[in-house]
């Protein structure tokens, strides 16, 4: 962890140690290169490395470079963009200088996988560098990102985010049509990666985005059900009318269960979805708990049978047997610093009755994690 002064490391009993063998000094980036080196910049003292055995020592003759930006390309060259200084590389040790960039703020550097090796991008103050060409011409490019699929992705200041789609020239905004409802809704995406975002372009008003374990990626709709992606292409859509289960066509949230079916939300409720056979049936009770009308925006799907649901205005924690529904049973979360819950409870009462005021008033939860403990961490 890099930090205002100095580099800290994380053990896995939860210590937090001062890496002493650097500085304690601004930490600008810290990036691992292939062979499991890290390099550690640093704002005074130039950069570190330390060894995939262990070791670590400065590189020689940075600290006056004051480098803002590192990389290493395949055959072992490290790039050092700098503010105001220029690029530099580094090869054997020798540090030599390259013409062209004094008046760039370097922000980052990329070498994509399957390119030249002397091809660099540089993330600038003013747009991409790209040999002799200039992308995104005057923007401020903070950072560049490769995916496993070859695109590249890079996010401005006040710009938005671009991609480069694999072996394509031209960097394209994103569809700002996934933006077209509140930004909480961004945190429904869980989503690793999806090769080819003309999709996003071809399907307006989307709600949601899930990948699941096998790679198929679940899109949900505000108005038009949901589509089922595989390898970039629309393999299914399903919404009211083509479906006889199917009450509503505004979809928030997806999760997969150990069996491969799958659990996804409407603003009615909870259905349960079986990919292979295309069908599906609404949850309207879960154990002795009435669940139609619950506003489920999230799901967390933390071990065996215990599902977390992150609803408008609470918390519900289910442990789920969808082979028999009646041995299943909600635990409602709903009150801020109120302890105990009711069990079982009426979902559709804390739902339908929705103050603007007050100390129980959680709002919508629109994404849930559990971290290295087990605590489970909501945002509203």
């Amino acid at each position: 962890m890099g930090t205002y002064e100095g580099l800290y490391q994380r053990f896995s009993d939860g210590q937090v140690r001062l890496y002493k063998d650097v500085p304690r000094d601004l930490i600008v980036q810290i990036k691992q290169s292939r062979n499991g080196d890290i390099y550690v910049l640093t704002e005074h003292n130039g950069i570190f490395v330390i060894s995939a055995h262990g070791g670590c020592g400065a590189l020689a003759g940075t600290k006056e470079l004051k480098p803002r930006a590192i990389e290493a390309d395949q055959t072992g060259t490290l790039w050092l963009g700098t503010a105001r200084r220029g690029l530099y590389s580094v090869q054997s040790g020798t540090i030599q200088y390259h013409t062209g960039f004094d008046n760039l703020y370097v922000n980052d550097l990329l070498v994509c996988h399957d390119w030249d090796s002397s091809r660099i991008l540089l993330a600038t103050d003013k747009g991409i560098f790209d040999g002799d060409d200039v992308v995104l011409k005057g923007m401020n490019v903070q950072d560049l990102f490769e995916d496993r699929d070859g695109n590249v992705w890079a996010s401005t200041v006040g710009h938005g985010i671009w991609t480069k789609v694999h072996h394509q020239q031209q960097f394209r905004v994103e569809s700002r049509a996934f933006t077209h409802r509140t930004t909480p809704i961004m945190s429904q995406f869980n989503v690793r990666h999806l090769a080819d975002s003309a999709l996003w372009k071809t399907i307006p008003y989307i709600n949601s985005l899930y990948e699941d374990e096998k790679g198929t990626t679940y899109l949900g709709t505000w108005n038009d059900g949901f589509y089922v992606i595989r390898e970039g292409r629309i393999c299914q859509h399903l919404n009211q009318s083509n479906t006889s289960w199917l009450h509503r066509n505004d979809i928030y949230a997806f999760t997969t269960l150990d069996s491969g079916n799958m659990l996804f939300s409407t603003w009615e409720g909870l259905y349960l979805f079986n990919p292979t056979r295309n069908e599906g049936r609404f949850l309207g009770r879960i154990g002795s708990t009435a669940t139609r009308g619950t506003r489920v925006l999230s799901f967390l799907n933390s071990d065996n049978h215990v599902i977390w649901l992150g609803l408008v205005g609470g918390i519900a924690r289910i442990c789920f047997d969808e082979h028999d529904m009646s041995k299943s049973s909600v635990t409602l979360y709903t009150r801020v610093n109120v302890s105990g819950f009711q069990n079982p409870a009426d979902v559709a009462e804390l739902t339908d009755v929705h103050i603007e005021r007050g100390e129980y008033q959680i709002g919508g939860v629109y994404r849930m994690v559990c971290d290295a403990r087990g605590n489970i961490w909501a945002c509203t």
